[in-house]
């Protein structure tokens, strides 16, 4: 909520890790094991199999491998052998809280510099300002924190005027902004209208009219924005709609 769309994210000062890469590799190769040491892995190897051990002989082999570049992994390989699919684990990446929500941001203003212009959501208010602005104040809340460009106009007085607006923004993606009690009557008229005119404009509705939402779904209708929906998910869904 109250997503900041103003700011501006300091430059990121990345190392340039493919040449950090190769200077790090170029090391490891110089200080990689010699004939001699690859020598003393299989005679590890050979200790460590055999019947009986002699700990001392087996420690100065170690210390003299290590001496001459031998690693921790290969001494490890001596004793377990290369690592077996049963005993690999897929590890758990980190992530910060806010970390989808950056890059969600991060792609929107991409699209800002490829393009002069934000994803952008048009919100068909519907009705005087006391049916429309508690959803439309949510629509604004739920699309900013993706990076989208709210156009939030005043409340129209019809539905042909609303669809009118909605395709002259030229948004890809249009919010019906009204009541549970007007839906019945103005979700099916504006999506005849929008879908007449332009089959491609994704229709979202803001609320969850239940026992209208099969139908309004059958109708056109594309996503439902309230309390309950999973925000990220449809921000993520509607991006890629609209180009981000």
């Amino acid at each position: 909520m109250y997503a900041n769309l103003t700011e501006v994210l300091p430059q990121k000062r990345l190392p340039d890790f493919a040449s950090l890469w190769r200077s790090r590799s170029d090391t490891a190769r110089a200080a990689k094991c010699s004939s001699h040491a690859a020598a003393l892995l299989a005679d590890i190897e050979s200790q460590v199999g055999s019947q009986s051990i002699n700990i001392t002989e087996l420690v100065d082999t170690v210390i003299e491998a290590v001496a001459t570049g031998a690693t921790l992994g290969e001494l490890t390989a001596c004793w377990w052998g290369a690592p077996k699919a049963r005993d690999s684990a897929t590890p758990i990446v980190m992530q910060r809280r806010t970390e989808a929500y950056e890059t969600l941001r991060q792609k929107a203003a991409e699209r800002v510099s490829r393009t002069g212009q934000a994803p952008t959501v048009f919100l068909a208010n519907m009705g005087p300002l006391r049916q429309h602005k508690a959803r439309a104040d949510f629509a604004v809340g739920f699309f900013q924190p993706g990076g989208f460009s709210v156009i939030n106009p005043d409340g129209f007085d019809s539905v042909e005027n609303a669809v009118n607006a909605a395709l002259a923004s030229g948004a890809p993606i249009v919010v019906i902004c009204s009541t549970d009690d007007t839906y019945p009557e103005l979700v099916p008229a504006f999506t005849e209208q929008i879908r007449k005119q332009n089959a491609g404009l994704s229709i979202v509705v803001a609320g969850y009219p239940k026992e209208h939402a099969a139908r309004f779904q059958e109708l056109g209708v594309d996503e439902f924005i309230h309390l309950k929906a999973d925000n990220l998910q449809i921000l993520m869904k509607l991006q890629a709609i609209a180009g981000a």
